[in-house]
């Protein structure tokens, strides 16, 4: 972690100032931070209440005597490793 290494010299501290004053450059405060909260929560509920997730991975549609492969598939692709060099 960044911020529990020692700050050796001024130059290291100095780096260190400005890599914090970075990341709270886009960071919301005040009463644009109160409505950017109120806008996600209005948005997360209008979605039914249910939070925004990661889309899912897909899996290998083989199939052999009604028995599914779950394998992860290539990308842009439908199988995976195993049966697309079958």
């Amino acid at each position: 972690n960044i911020h529990s290494q020692a700050k050796k010299g001024r130059k290291e501290r100095k780096t260190f100032e400005k890599l914090k004053a970075l990341y709270r450059y886009h960071r919301k405060s005040g009463v644009e931070a109160i409505l950017h909260k109120k806008f996600q929560e209005k948005k997360t509920k209008a979605a039914g209440g249910i939070p925004q997730k990661p889309p899912s991975v897909q899996k290998c549609i083989f199939t052999e005597g009604g028995v599914k492969c779950g394998e992860r598939t290539l990308p842009s692709a439908k199988h995976c490793m195993k049966h697309i060099l079958k």
